[in-house]
């Protein structure tokens, strides 16, 4: 019994550090590109969150996430992400050519907790040269209001499926139109190096989202051999060691602008 309480204990000051952490603003958001071999280059980033906790820790987003949940805060961790990629989209206005920043939200609030700031994040930056997208689990999609994905859209921001497996209710929504890109479970994508029957499932999503003119994107690709697999499927932009690690602002900016001075 003391060892379920020390970790109730332990937890529940770990939520409160969360707390106090997103009030200062020391969660750090990272970004990763999501590359394109069609456009040569980065199609898009994708933030990624790195805690660095008072005793000298780093939590990373698959550690923070969960915390956040647990501790009723995933709602105020999607708007600090949410305010974050708008801050970067008008920090790199003027660098590169246009690239999607996609702001990962966990959305188990519900898509209607945090609609408001997505929306008026992207009529914020809807002049600038890169497009705000945000990246919702499938799951949270297909429970969402469809008129708060059409306000969504209608602030020209890009909507993302994230963790999409074969036969996922949200491939049914492509035809809707209210998805733009689709984003395959990552362990599914990892999985494709085994004779399994994995390549012929990631093979079938595949052909449906090129029925409907979505782009799929691989996340998890670490490995050339995986990458080797999905592009034969007919993937163009993959995530993942072989595309790029996550970088801190500052270091995307930089590079954003060499592409920018390589073009001209």
């Amino acid at each position: 019994m003391r060892n379920l309480v020390d970790v109730e204990t332990r937890e529940r000051a770990r939520g409160e550090a969360l707390s106090r952490a997103l009030d200062d603003a020391r969660l750090e958001l990272l970004y990763r590109p999501v590359a394109s071999s069609a456009l040569d280059g980065v199609a898009g980033l994708r933030s990624q969150l790195r805690w660095s906790t008072d005793d000298g820790g780093v939590l990373h987003e698959e550690e923070i996430l969960p915390l956040a949940v647990a501790n009723g805060l995933d709602a105020t961790v999607d708007r600090y992400v949410v305010a974050d990629a708008a801050a970067r989209l008008e920090e790199w206005a003027h660098t590169s050519d246009g690239t999607v920043v996609w702001a990962s939200l966990t959305g188990h609030s519900g898509i209607d907790a945090v609609v408001d700031a997505v929306v008026e994040a992207g009529r914020t930056c809807a002049a600038g040269r890169h497009r705000l997208g945000v990246r919702w689990p499938a799951d949270v999609l297909v429970a969402a209001d469809p008129d708060a994905i059409a306000a969504v859209r209608r602030a020209g921001v890009g909507v993302m499926a994230g963790h999409v497996t074969p036969r996922h209710e949200v491939l049914d929504r492509l035809e809707d139109h209210t998805i733009d890109v689709i984003q395959l479970d990552e362990e599914l994508v990892r999985a494709v190096r085994d004779p399994d029957g994995t390549v012929e499932a990631v093979a079938e999503i595949i052909r449906t989202v090129v029925r409907h003119g979505v782009p799929a994107v691989a996340s998890g690709v670490d490995h050339t051999e995986v990458l080797s697999v999905v592009e034969r499927l007919g993937i163009d932009q993959v995530e993942g060691l072989v595309a790029g690690r996550a970088e801190p602002p500052l270091i995307v900016g930089m590079l954003l602008q060499q592409v920018l001075s390589g073009l001209r």
